[in-house]
């Protein structure tokens, strides 16, 4: 189960520069950054509740949401 969430900015609650797309769903620009010791971190929107694939880290999370299909990485 994911514990932790970061809410708001990724740049003041995650310690990152990197900015959060948005959904790729609905288009909504808020989001949650998830953190679990078990199995990782992920991001999450707020509206859909669309969820982004579990990474080893923060960095990982959001860079795998902000990846499209179709996009190299």
């Amino acid at each position: 189960m994911l514990q932790k969430a970061y809410r708001g900015s990724p740049e003041r609650r995650c310690g990152m520069s990197k900015e959060l797309k948005s959904c790729p769903f609905c288009g909504c620009r808020s989001h949650i950054v998830w953190e679990s010791r078990k199995i990782g971190h992920a991001v999450q929107c707020r509206q859909c509740v669309a969820l982004g694939p579990q990474c080893p880290s923060k960095s990982e999370a959001i860079t795998a949401w902000n990846t499209r299909a179709g996009e190299k990485v």
